[in-house]
């Protein structure tokens, strides 16, 4: 009868390492959000940029995301990139811009590099995931 009871037990331990696996092996990996996005400073490399995020340029999202489209931030973080996108030597073509883009959970983050690979300004425009999925949830009340 022991035995029967150290199985069951021995079997619902690994049911549970097995479901907490899961969990970590689906957490998202980046650090796509406003805190990291404010560590990004002109004259940082790509792989710079790269590390602080956690990940490359690319879509991240887990679900659709509503982008904040009016704030403080939203007109402050747009007026920057605007002067770089028209300033008169990017449009004359003698300055050449690159613009990457990391989209995730929790909003989208437009780095601009010039024809060095180095940082010459970004944005962050703040979101919100609309209807989060189960695994969602349980990685943010985990705190993942």
């Amino acid at each position: 009868m022991w035995k029967r009871r150290l199985l069951c037990f021995g079997f619902l331990l690994f049911l549970l390492a097995a479901g907490f696996a899961m969990l970590a092996a689906t957490a998202p990996k980046d650090r796509i959000n406003r805190q990291t996005s404010e560590l990004i400073h002109p004259r940082m490399t790509v792989e710079h940029v790269e590390a602080i995020l956690g990940v490359p340029p690319g879509d991240y999202r887990t679900g659709e995301v509503e982008y904040e489209r009016a704030g403080p931030d939203a007109a402050r973080d747009f007026t920057e990139l605007d002067n770089v996108i028209f300033d008169m030597d990017f449009i004359a073509g003698k300055r050449r811009l690159r613009i990457e883009n990391w989209d995730g959970n929790e909003g989208r983050l437009w780095v601009c590099f010039d024809q060095s690979d180095l940082v010459v300004t970004s944005s962050f425009v703040p979101g919100k995931l609309k209807s989060p999925g189960i695994l969602d949830r349980i990685h943010r009340w985990l705190g993942w």
